[in-house]
């Protein structure tokens, strides 16, 4: 799902998909072309479908070294459902934890083969997880008005308040950011020991966040959801070193609301939605995102950039049926397609 402004908006969006007996094959096996196999710095990919708020239909789509594609893969190997709206999935290492934002769950996983190898019911509801240092994981929240701390295993160590809806984080050797979409800020802490440091003020409804090979932050807002209050979109850059704002792009229509900013493993291209695939070179040397991936009929929804830059991005197709994902060269060209599960949304390699 793009993302929830608030749970009573979230009830309202998704009471208007249909609900189907039937979503599928359950374990749809198939193979993808050895050209777009995941490269040998890599052992798979993991496509998260958050499925239909209310029905609890979220899955694992599992990509394995050969180009096996297993959908509802979690389900087939440990027998139970993910939940209710898959989120997110962080990788580390040999292990994918899953997070679950309407259930508050989240999964920590054994790799390649999703073995269960915890689970833990959180308060509030969960959205990203990051790690922070050796064995501590940081989980940012819709409305709890803080950032949960947890072990490896789980357990809830401390929180950090921080009141609103916190969104994507990032963690870089001084500092921790974390996009607090309702109050138009990136909340800073120090990584030492999550002491709060300051808020630097961005555009409307700060969701993504990435860091480029120069050290700069990269902050995308969409401009907000209600109609009525809506503001143009930006991208924002932010020094670490004086913790400001030292460029900024607006987007030139009211109607662009982009989301899911990704960077490249080189840290010097942007990639992001809106409608289409734009990319974004970090260095400024050209002035406009560039679109470059453009297909009739596709609803763009999630995005990924492998480490050997392809790009990968997910088709919702009308959030009534399964979706699918659509993996293109580094240059936009298209070069395969498969089944995922329902409303594909987040997409992880390891």
């Amino acid at each position: 799902m793009r993302v929830i402004t608030v749970l009573l908006l979230v009830s309202v969006m998704f009471s208007c998909y249909k609900k189907h007996e039937d979503f599928g094959p359950q374990y749809l096996q198939t193979n993808i072309p050895a050209s777009v196999v995941p490269s040998n710095k890599m052992r798979g990919v993991l496509i998260l479908n958050e499925g239909n708020f209310g029905l609890g239909n979220s899955t694992l789509t599992l990509i394995d070294s050969t180009g096996k594609v297993t959908k509802d893969a979690f389900r087939k190997k440990n027998g139970n459902n993910l939940g209710d709206v898959g989120q997110s999935i962080l990788v580390v290492e040999d292990t994918a934890f899953v997070v679950i934002n309407s259930s508050n769950k989240v999964y920590k996983l054994l790799l390649p083969d999703l073995e269960l190898l915890k689970q833990s019911q959180l308060a509030g509801s969960p959205r990203y997880m990051i790690k922070w240092k050796a064995n501590r994981y940081l989980i940012s929240d819709i409305g709890a008005d803080r950032i949960m701390v947890v072990d490896g295993n789980l357990n809830e160590i401390v929180s950090v308040d921080s009141p609103g809806w916190n969104e994507e984080m990032w963690v870089d050797s001084k500092y921790v950011f974390a996009c607090n979409v309702k109050d138009n800020r990136v909340a800073v802490f120090n990584t030492s020991d999550l002491s709060f440091v300051k808020y630097i003020s961005v555009g409307t409804q700060p969701q993504s966040i990435v860091q480029d090979a120069h050290g700069k932050i990269w902050v995308l807002c969409d401009g907000g959801f209600d109609k009525n209050k809506q503001k143009l979109a930006t991208l924002h850059r932010i020094d670490v070193s004086n913790l400001t704002t030292d460029y900024l792009y607006q987007f030139q229509e009211i109607s662009m609301s982009p989301s899911r900013l990704r960077i490249s493993s080189n840290g010097q291209f942007l990639y992001f939605l809106n409608s289409s695939v734009f990319a974004f070179k970090v260095d400024l040397s050209e002035p406009e995102p560039k679109e470059i991936i453009s297909m009739n009929g596709v609803n763009f929804y999630g995005l990924g950039i492998s480490i050997d830059g392809q790009i990968w991005a997910s088709d919702a197709n009308d959030f009534s049926k399964d979706g699918r994902v659509l993996v293109f060269s580094p240059e936009g060209k298209f070069e395969y397609e498969f089944s995922a599960g329902h409303i594909p949304q987040h997409i992880a390699f390891f």
